[in-house]
């Protein structure tokens, strides 16, 4: 089970980050595999948790007690998956704004906005609001 999990996760670190490459050159290619990284990704984090919970009962089972260090790696997982979301999030906006549409990235960037809610980090947020500035000024330059 960990050695499929982690084959499967670090395909969807290549192809996510060879998406990332293409935005500039082939922002189609780069679109289409943000897609499949979006729809992968829950797949896949659910499956992580399916085996960090089978992994707590072996340690329950044991009287094994997580360590502060353990603990924070899986909090570091969580953020990864979130970041990776977000990342996702915004190559797709940045590929439909490369392809002229417009209307769509729009739409990548208020849902993504929504999702993360008012106490979401900063940094994120301004990502997105800077991924809506360059949406408008794309719009305007169309005009």
């Amino acid at each position: 089970m960990a050695l499929a999990l982690q084959a499967r996760d670090r395909e969807f670190q290549t192809r996510l980050k060879d998406a990332f490459h293409l935005l500039a050159s082939n922002p189609a290619a780069a679109l289409s595999e943000l897609e499949w990284a979006e729809q992968e990704q829950p797949a896949l984090e659910r499956e992580r948790t399916e085996f960090d919970a089978a992994m707590e009962n072996v340690r329950i089972q044991a009287g094994i007690v997580l360590t502060p260090q353990e603990a924070a790696v899986r909090n570091q997982m969580a953020a990864t998956s979130h970041n990776a979301w977000l990342q996702i999030q915004w190559g797709k906006a940045s590929a439909l704004v490369s392809l002229n549409r417009l209307a769509e990235a729009r739409v990548v960037v208020d849902a993504a906005s929504a999702a993360l809610g008012p106490e979401s980090d900063p940094q994120a947020r301004s990502m997105l609001l800077q991924m809506r500035a360059s949406i408008v000024a794309a719009a305007a330059q169309g005009l």
